[in-house]
């Protein structure tokens, strides 16, 4: 763990998607672990004697992105999409972001927004991270969702990033997250899964329709 050898392939499926084909899975990961962005350094983005001493193990995930701890906090979305364009990354982003967006304003109002290149904030404090991984028409799209926060384990764990969106502005994990529970989300995992599962597959649809069909999508969203 002291090397930059430290970690694991994460386990990601990637599948045989037809173009405008769509599939989503919504997973509630039943032990904590550390997954880095392709680019990740072991050194740079985690505290490896503490993730030994927690037995806790540590991955790196084809797509790009930060280092986030997930565990029975978060709830894990994957989206398996076969799309027209190949460069169009920050749209279909923001298209899938909003598709969230549009699902956790019937569990609470609040000022939910796509910040930085694929995050979605409520004002200035993240609540989603995701990533993308492509390979031709493939879209493999995974977020994390903070419905609470284990804030002593993720400083434990996880160092200050060596990247950080303009919006961070340099704050620790406790001053730049957030959390359904922080914003009054009472409903529960299971709840919540089902309700993803149930919704995100027309929603999302509907949002990367207008990128494939080469029209502008939607910025009513971004930051």
């Amino acid at each position: 763990m002291h090397s930059e050898k430290g970690w694991i392939p994460y386990p990601e499926e990637i599948r045989e998607t037809p173009l405008g084909g769509l599939e989503i899975e919504v997973h509630r990961p039943s032990a904590h672990h550390v997954v880095m962005g392709a680019s990740g350094r072991v050194l740079q983005e985690v505290y490896p004697d503490e993730l030994i001493s927690e037995g806790i193990p540590l991955y790196k995930r084809k797509g790009g992105g930060g280092t986030v701890l997930l565990g029975p906090e978060t709830l894990v979305v994957t989206v398996h999409a076969g799309v027209a364009h190949l460069y169009r990354n920050l749209a279909y982003f923001t298209a899938i972001n909003a598709s969230l967006i549009s699902l956790f304003r019937t569990w609470q109002p609040a000022d939910y927004y796509h910040r930085g290149i694929s995050d979605i904030a409520v004002g200035n404090r993240k609540l989603v991270g995701s990533s993308i991984f492509r390979r031709r028409q493939y879209l493999l799209f995974q977020a994390s969702i903070l419905v609470s926060l284990d804030l002593p384990l993720m400083r434990r764990l996880l160092r200050h990033p060596p990247k950080e969106p303009d919006y961070r502005a340099g704050r620790d994990h406790g001053a730049f997250l957030t959390s359904l529970r922080q914003l009054g989300v009472a409903l529960t995992h299971e709840t919540m899964i089902k309700d993803l599962e149930n919704s995100l597959p027309n929603l999302i649809r509907a949002a990367l329709r207008p990128i494939d069909e080469n029209k502008s999508p939607s910025t009513a969203l971004k930051d």
